[in-house]
């Protein structure tokens, strides 16, 4: 080829140049960024074929092969820190026929793509998470003190996409600029390796979403709940009951432990007292549920089941499962009949058919 060309099939001294006079105005010109590097997926231990146990961790596994998730996500323990340019919005709201909606939730840093790779030991990549400390909020209302400012809350992005950059081309035609595209991270399984359970009080879960709002929430909305319908199934000790149908049992449908009329118990346990009075009424409580019994003559006559249980958010199968403490006899002894949850609700296979 003849003549002057600054294209070279390899990097030139000219690209060093380039690179070294990039890098220099990022790192003199850029903010901070801090990144929370992806991992891997925690090994789950599963006999699942869509979710394998991979012999080692690296970025490009992936957890569920059948949804195409990454959920228990590992992030490295160390924060890389390094420097990045990013162009200030201003965080406008916008009218459109849906509404009243942000514009600004997305935002676009560039980075020198030798220097990120000095650091961080790669490129920067989707499952990323990144803080961006000039945007940190140190002004937020203390829950104690209202006079008093409460702990700053970092601003956390997750990396959406990332890819080399239009204006980071140098004149001999190579990259220099890796550009990411991020948006705020929410409260979710794939973070939780960063933001924590939300146990401990000083916990990233409890500072930058609505956790303990919405647990407080919850809960009230339990408390209210329990003290308007304290225990569930009928309503009826106060009504009155006009006589017993042929087979003694009251005309309404009973179903609380409670005598009916006003009639008080005589006690209640594991074992019917001696030498009380004919119709005498006595719960026991060794039944479960509790039963109800009238003393008529000589012989105690089951009337009613306590089916009047403290309200619980939970059905019918879920109790018992969880309040089963059965056993069985097998041969090889005797065994818990409690199975595991997986086996409570478990679809039955229809067998073959032999039409040979």
């Amino acid at each position: 080829m003849n003549g002057f060309t600054l294209w070279s099939n390899n990097k030139s001294q000219d690209y060093k140049y380039f690179d070294s006079i990039i890098g220099e105005q990022i790192n003199i010109g850029g903010t901070e960024f801090l990144v929370h590097k992806y991992k891997g997926t925690y090994n789950q231990g599963s006999d699942d074929k869509t979710q394998p146990d991979y012999d080692f961790m690296n970025e490009l596994q992936i957890q569920d092969l059948l949804l195409l998730e990454n959920r228990d996500r590992c992030y490295d323990e160390n924060i890389y820190t390094i420097k990045g340019i990013m162009q200030v919005d201003q965080n406008d709201f916008d009218l459109t026929q849906w509404g009243l909606m942000g514009s600004a939730d997305t935002i676009f840093v560039e980075f020198h793509i030798s220097t990120m790779l000095q650091i961080v030991g790669r490129r920067i990549m989707s499952g990323d998470v990144i803080e961006a400390p000039f945007l940190r909020d140190d002004f937020m209302i203390s829950e104690d003190d209202i006079q008093d400012l409460g702990k700053p809350i970092p601003k956390l992005y997750k990396v959406e996409d990332a890819s080399r950059a239009k204006d980071g081309y140098d004149p001999t035609w190579r990259p220099h600029l890796w550009r990411v595209k991020m948006s705020p991270i929410t409260d979710s399984q794939e973070f939780r390796d960063i933001l924590g359970d939300g146990d401990q009080e000083d916990d990233l879960k409890n500072l930058i979403s609505t956790h303990n709002i919405t647990m407080q929430i919850s809960n009230a909305i339990q408390a209210e709940a329990e003290s308007q319908v304290p225990n569930r199934n009928l309503e009826h000790a106060h009504l009155y009951v006009n006589g017993e149908n042929e087979n003694g049992i009251p005309y309404l449908l009973m179903a609380d432990g409670i005598p009916p009329n006003g009639a008080e118990l005589v006690g209640r346990g594991d074992q019917f007292p001696a030498n009380v009075m004919d119709g005498s009424w006595f719960l026991r409580t060794d039944y479960e549920p509790h039963v109800l019994f009238k003393k008529e003559g000589t012989k105690w006559v089951r009337k009613e089941v306590d089916y009047r249980h403290k309200f619980m958010v939970a059905n019918r199968v879920l109790e018992r499962f969880i309040n089963n403490n059965n056993k069985v006899q097998t041969a090889d002894g005797l065994k818990d009949s409690k199975q595991a949850i997986s086996k409570v609700l478990a679809p039955r296979i229809k067998p073959e058919i032999d039409n040979e």
